[in-house]
């Protein structure tokens, strides 16, 4: 607009009537430069010969009659398309206020989840925090216990290796050991007196070369366990068992009871009070548990109030044998890695094995009774001598992985077996004979020729139990 001069503010270049003139020539402006350079400048008839020479000039009137067309098109364009706009934009308002809504409950609902992981986050992290603070102090705390003890350990263990080679000397040049003895040892032996045709007499040997060691290298961290000689051989079929049996009655160093774990962590979900030897008060609600391995030659009552009961690592002979007050009639019990001889007569009616170390559970009727038994998981397989009892009601759960071979559970009383999500399915002949119901929990094996048509069998559906009347199962 170099070359224009507006002499009055109200005059406009769309009245037709135009007072705008040129700056150089003082004519009025009536044409517009449509070359690139120009820019669309403004001209009068003397820059026509002048600074526009050449130029591509259009007339002001005919630009001014084609955008006032322009204008008014898309003003009509614009009144059709208000209506809807306007629609839209009241929509639009209403949408966004239920977004604002929606945003405002799900902020609030988030925050309470978010608070809810991190307080399950923080307890869970206190749970293995102090979890791990009890082991560390632990391991510490036995630590010089087991450094002093490795010399005793060993000179024992080269005990028994000596009669160990013994016995093998014995059965590989068939011989009679008192002649290979003398030729040997002209000086006394140790062994002059070991009758090694007598599975009995060489267990007891050993487990009194033992004990005697433990006895005179006693101090005040160990606690003796009096096990009876009888009844650990008695209890043991084989050598190698005896060995490992005796082994497991050996006396254990008790650390200082204000550093024992607190808990027994049974699941994620799950952790059960420990009663520690020398606790005063025991604040365990119905649950508790009692490591074998802390508590030696534990006597006490259980509180009544007690509804499960967990066994811990060890022997507990003399504690089974010692319980009165337990709530026998529904009360379970657990066990967990531990070993239990042949002559316990406790009745009580749910029984949980868990980790058990021996085959032969309830081999004697009057061993363990108890009308319901949990199977968890086993350090052998089952056997046809594992459940001889008055128990009447079985459960295997997913934690057993052995398989489970024909007539190990045939000849017993078991008339409820309850069947979960096992790794081998039963083979055919196995089923009890006694057997009423089947129960299956998660059970994803064939049925095809092993359970019998007159056979009541349920399975566990969205947690409720559903009787089976589809006849692919049979």
């Amino acid at each position: 607009m170099d070359y224009c001069d507006i002499d009055n503010k109200e005059n406009n270049c769309y009245n037709g009537n135009y007072n705008i003139h040129c700056l150089i020539h003082k004519k009025d402006l009536i044409f517009v430069c449509e070359n690139k350079e120009c820019e669309t400048q403004l001209a009068c008839i003397k820059c026509v010969t002048t600074t526009h020479k050449g130029h591509l000039l259009t007339d002001l009137d005919e630009i001014n009659i084609n955008n006032k067309e322009k204008i008014q098109n898309l003003i009509k364009e614009f009144k059709l398309q208000f209506p809807k706009i306007s629609n839209q934009i009241s929509i639009n308002k209403t949408n966004l206020k239920k977004i604002e809504d929606i945003y405002s409950k799900k902020s609030k609902i988030t925050k309470l989840d978010t608070d809810g992981v991190a307080n399950m986050f923080s307890e869970v992290k206190e749970l293995v925090l102090k979890t791990e603070e009890n082991y560390i102090r632990g391991i510490e705390d036995n630590q010089m216990d087991s450094e002093s003890n490795y010399s005793k350990m060993k000179d024992e263990l080269e005990m028994g290796t000596v009669v160990l080679e013994k016995i093998y000397e014995k059965y590989k040049t068939n011989q009679n050991i008192n002649d290979s003895i003398s030729n040997n040892d002209n000086s006394n032996s140790p062994f002059d007196n070991i009758d090694f045709n007598n599975k009995s007499h060489i267990i007891e040997i050993l487990y009194s070369n033992s004990i005697s060691k433990s006895k005179t290298n006693q101090n005040n961290s160990f606690s003796y366990v009096p096990y009876n000689n009888n009844t650990i051989i008695s209890s043991c079929t084989d050598i190698t068992s005896a060995i490992k049996t005796i082994l497991r009655s050996k006396p254990r160093p008790v650390p200082n009871v204000n550093k024992l774990p607190e808990f027994f962590i049974v699941n994620k979900n799950k952790k059960v009070p420990y009663f520690h030897q020398g606790y005063k008060n025991f604040v365990g609600g119905n649950f508790m548990a009692i490591n074998f391995s802390f508590c030696i030659n534990l006597s006490f009552n259980i509180s009544s109030t007690i509804t499960e009961l967990y066994l811990v690592e060890g022997r507990c002979d003399q504690f089974l044998n010692a319980l009165s007050n337990f709530n026998m009639n529904s009360a379970h019990l657990h066990f967990y890695d531990v070993d239990i001889c042949s002559n316990i007569n406790v009745y009580i009616k749910y029984f949980h094995f868990h980790k058990y170390i021996l085959n032969e559970l309830f081999k004697n009727p009057n061993n363990l009774c108890s009308p319901t038994i949990h199977i968890y998981e086993l350090e052998k397989p089952l056997t046809s001598d594992s459940i001889k009892g008055k128990g009447t009601t079985l459960h295997i759960h997913e934690e057993y992985d052995h398989p489970i071979a024909p007539g190990v559970l045939t000849n017993n009383g078991i008339q409820y077996l309850y069947l979960y999500d096992i790794k081998n399915g039963l083979p055919r002949g196995s089923l009890p004979a006694a057997l009423n119901q089947l129960y299956l929990d998660g059970y994803k094996h064939s049925f095809k020729e092993i359970v019998p048509e007159n056979l009541t069998v349920y399975n566990k559906i969205n947690g409720a139990w559903q009787l089976i009347t589809n006849d692919k199962y049979w």
